[in-house]
């Protein structure tokens, strides 16, 4: 692109022409430019001429100048000049060509040049300028004209998407807001790009385009949002009007509604102190009473969620629960009395009432022992009664039986049963029926058998047949066998050779009793400690283990002459072995 050029022509004896221009002025609103040029004569000398003539310029293919006259042409003779119009492209873009001829010394044209030329663009298309924004949010769209009598249409592209902001308008300065509905075009981001095309209009000529392109985010508003219905799947809520604790289960189904095309990428619900990571969940039992907050949380693909919240009430409720039961012998009104032939029951219990629409019922129940069935009778006196307070009720029981009792307490959902014995009626001695037996402070019941139904204290020494069952049935199993001891030498320079030895223990329980002989030859005394390795047992650690003194057959120490104490290491599980009185290291 140039605002001037020339050209020279052919030359006689060194004379030629040359033709020269420059931009004079140029139109935007009428997509023109005017130049001004010149012919004139060149080279050789400048005091000599030539005649010439038939001289012709053409521009862009118009003949501005023709002269078939002859002149004197001089170096710097100034054959013609003017000024010439040209009309540019749509776009202001323009070249052009011209030529010039001339006939030098002779009549006939001898000298002839041309050239083409591009001359400076003409501004014509509007630009836009914009900047990022928010869909949903309006922002100003600016416009740069070249000129007022130009129009321009905006038209806008997103994904897919098009669309038209305005159609051969002049405003210069545009209100436009973004649509939402421009976040279906990315269903996995928050922003999108968007790029603005402004085409410029001169009448109805379409005389180019210019883009620019924006960012714009998606509000906090574009999320996903969901509900829920809830459900009582065991029926609680139809038989009581709510949900019940420890009794009732919820059924939780979620419904997401999608934002602008974006999937549900997870669900979440949360309920009666747990989580669950799909779109329907049933709670376990409910845990607590009061309220109970619901809340479900969808998050869809762009990472965006929506979250709902309900609070239900959930009624408290315990099962049946007998807090005591006692029983004693008695006589027929209730009367204490231990050789009685009746036995009087007396409890304490609870059921839930669930606003009265919970049944109670308690049932007393007994059999003589060893029976395999029951007596049933039905408290009816206690029908519908939430709390019991130490209700009584006496029943006829052979004074020569002792018997199980129990009570059951039951309301709609749950039983609780709590049983109790009662004794044989009491009698200081009493001689079994088949001879072998005998019941001490109460009727004798079993065969081959002594019962005492007394605190027991003895006063002489007391040997059983069977020590082992006797401890065992105290919680004390007894267990014995041997073990295998070996000695070592904590410190250097010890050595010794052992011939025999055998151990052996007895355990009640935690408590182990060991036993060993060993037969120890020493060739080379030692420093330290003397360890005996193998015990039966891992000692418990926090606790001292002392042992009984360890007597020597022979042999003399530089700390005492007549033997050593022992303890279990609880470190090491070993036996340590030093100087009775335990102030230095045992030497052999």
């Amino acid at each position: 692109m140039a605002s001037s050029g020339s050209f020279n022509t052919s030359a006689y004896n060194g004379r030629y022409l040359t033709f020269a221009w420059t931009e004079q002025s140029q139109s935007i609103a009428d997509n023109k430019t005017t130049i001004s040029w010149t012919l004139k004569g060149a080279g050789g000398s400048t005091t000599n001429y030539y005649i010439s003539g038939n001289f012709r310029v053409v521009i862009a293919g118009t003949t501005v100048y023709s002269s078939s006259s002859r002149i004197e042409l001089f170096n710097g003779t100034t054959v013609a000049s003017g000024t010439f119009t040209l009309t540019h492209n749509s776009d202001g873009t323009k070249s052009f060509t011209a030529s010039a001829q001339a006939g030098i010394y002779t009549v006939a044209v001898n000298c002839s040049g041309s050239g083409t030329f591009t001359l400076d663009t003409i501004a014509r298309k509007s630009t836009l300028s914009a900047n990022n924004g928010t869909l949903g949010t309006a922002q100003a769209l600016t416009v740069t004209r070249q000129a007022n009598s130009l129009t321009h249409t905006i038209t806008y592209k997103c994904g897919s998407a098009t669309g038209t902001v305005c159609t051969k308008s002049s405003n210069t300065s545009i209100n436009w807001t973004p649509p939402l509905s421009l976040a279906k075009q990315n269903t996995t981001g928050t922003s999108v790009a968007i790029t603005f095309t402004i085409t410029t209009y001169s009448g109805n000529t379409d005389i180019g385009s210019n883009t620019t392109s924006i960012t714009c985010n998606m509000p906090s508003s574009i999320k996903p949002s969901c509900t829920f219905v809830w459900d009582d799947v065991t029926g609680m809520d139809n038989t009581y009007g709510y949900p019940v604790q420890g009794l009732s289960k919820i059924k939780i189904n979620v419904s997401a509604t999608i934002s602008y095309g974006s999937a549900i990428a997870s669900y979440l619900i949360s309920a009666n102190g747990a989580s669950y990571t799909t779109a329907e969940a049933t709670t376990g039992v409910l845990r607590n009473s009061g309220s109970m907050t619901i809340t479900a949380t969808v998050t869809d693909k762009r990472g965006r969620k929506g979250t709902y919240s309900d609070t239900i009430t959930v009624r408290g409720y315990s099962p049946p629960h007998i807090s005591s039961l006692a029983v004693r012998r008695c006589n027929s009104d209730g009367t204490a009395n231990d050789q009685g032939d009746y036995i009087q029951a007396v409890f304490s219990a609870s059921i839930t009432p669930l606003d009265n629409q919970n049944i109670a019922n308690y049932t007393l129940r007994y059999r003589p022992s060893g029976e395999s069935s029951y007596t049933e009778i039905q408290l009816t006196a206690l029908d519908n009664v939430y709390t019991v307070e130490n209700y009584t009720h006496v029943f006829l029981a052979d004074g020569n039986s002792s018997f199980d009792v129990g009570v059951v307490a039951q309301d709609n959902h749950n039983t609780d049963v709590r049983n109790t014995s009662a004794s044989t009626a009491f009698t200081l001695m009493n001689w079994g029926n088949d001879g072998k037996s005998m019941g001490i402070g109460k009727v004798a019941e079993e065969t081959d058998t002594l019962e005492v139904a007394l605190n027991v204290h003895f006063y002489k020494n007391t040997s059983f047949e069977n020590a082992a069952s006797v401890l065992s049935s105290l919680g004390l199993p007894v267990t014995y066998g041997t073990w295998t001891p070996k000695l070592i030498a904590s410190g250097g320079g010890m050595t010794y050779t052992t011939s025999y030895s055998y151990a052996y223990y007895y355990r009640i329980g935690d408590l182990v009793y060991i036993t060993l002989y060993m037969k120890v030859n020493v060739t080379a005394a030692g420093t330290n400690y003397a360890r005996i390795q193998g015990l039966p047992f891992t000692p418990r650690s926090g606790f001292y283990y002392a042992l009984a003194r360890a007597m020597f057959a022979t042999g003399s120490y530089n700390n005492n002459t007549d033997g050593a104490s022992a303890f279990i290491s609880t470190a090491t599980n070993t036996i340590h072995i030093q100087s009775a009185n335990g102030t230095g290291a045992l030497k052999w």
